[in-house]
């Protein structure tokens, strides 16, 4: 049987990197915070360990502790021994079921940054805050600026073709769009636009076959419309396990600055709301949550921002999220510790 330093042991989780604080009475596993959260166990009634390993001992039973290779004593029984083994299994299975729910994020990371500076005071402040957090998630990023109309396709095709060219497995690829704009459009440095979906068409799944099923982020800075947010006074009171044909617009995850038809806002000496938020929530939250819940509290963030105006005005904003993806996507370098 397990003793309270067995179960009460630093391990991390094999899922998320965390570390194991929790007992799942219905899996008889150690598991994390985000296992308890939104994982696999998040209906399943739970203890701690410290109290899981007080019950272990004052009942005699069996604990098996996660995370470690079981040895059994020779003298347990062979009705134990069944058991036992069983339980393992069940471990076993419900980690292979954690690898099929989570993006495998221990290949190469790249990043392509289209950024329009002409113009558009504050947009080197936000390549800078991006390049850091790419650096910190272990992307290499290529950055071109002050991409013309046509540049930003002829840009987009160069980077596809980079990563076509790649040997090695390419485990996720940031793409980030950074200039004026209308409903669906880019305006180049040289005043010519582009669309918003010829360039997400060209690395989706079917036009790009080294991404296929692997999480594809476009993050895009520019105006929507050129409505604006007063704000309101309120008063508060899976997939088939059968299917082997990948859809063409999967794995796919959209960042809008602003919600569609509204303008994006951006400091002449800060940077862009977004950028600057995102920035400074995935730094500090990337090792523990999950890009959406990431997101989440981005939008938390910036919608509660008064954003001041020439005319004296305050106005907010609201970005926009949109994805396809099918499997949770954690940030967080391979090997890096929690």
């Amino acid at each position: 049987m397990g003793g309270s330093e067995e179960m009460g042991a630093a391990q991390l989780c094999s899922s998320h990197g965390l570390p194991l604080k929790y007992f799942c009475k219905t899996d008889q596993l150690g598991v994390c915070a985000e296992c308890i959260a939104g994982g696999l166990h998040r209906e399943h009634p739970y203890l701690n360990m410290e109290e899981a390993s007080k019950q272990c001992k004052q009942q005699e039973q069996a604990c098996i502790p996660l995370q470690r290779s079981l040895s059994l004593p020779p003298s347990l029984n062979t009705g134990h021994l069944t058991s036992l083994e069983q339980a393992v299994q069940r471990k076993d299975n419900i980690r292979e079921k954690h690898k099929t729910e989570v993006y495998d994020m221990s290949g190469e990371r790249l990043a392509l940054t289209l950024c329009v500076t002409s113009g558009r005071a504050g947009a080197e402040a936000d390549i800078f805050a991006l390049n850091q957090l790419f650096f910190r998630l272990g992307f290499l990023n290529r950055i071109i600026r002050d991409p013309t109309g046509e540049g930003f396709k002829r840009e987009l095709l160069a980077f596809r073709e980079w990563v076509e060219s790649h040997v090695s497995f390419i485990s996720c690829c940031f793409v980030v769009l950074m200039a004026h704009g209308r409903p669906g459009i880019l305006i180049g440095s040289d005043g010519a636009t582009v669309n918003l979906e010829q360039l997400f068409q060209a690395m989706n799944n079917q036009n790009c076959t080294a991404l296929q099923g692997t999480p594809k982020i476009f993050l895009i800075q520019a105006c929507r419309g050129e409505q604006q947010d007063p704000g309101i006074v309120y008063t508060t009171d899976a997939l088939s396990h059968l299917s082997k044909v990948l859809p063409t617009h999967t794995d796919s995850l959209f960042i809008y600055p602003s919600q569609e038809g509204y303008v994006s806002y951006r400091s002449e000496t800060d940077g862009s709301i977004l950028i600057q938020k995102l920035v400074m929530v995935f730094l500090k939250g990337f090792c523990e949550f999950h890009i959406l819940e990431l997101l989440t509290k981005v939008i938390q963030e910036v919608s509660g921002i008064n954003i001041p105006t020439r005319n004296q005005q305050q106005y907010k904003s609201t970005p926009l999220v949109q994805y396809t993806l099918r499997k949770l996507l954690y940030l967080k370098p391979s090997g890096m510790a929690a």
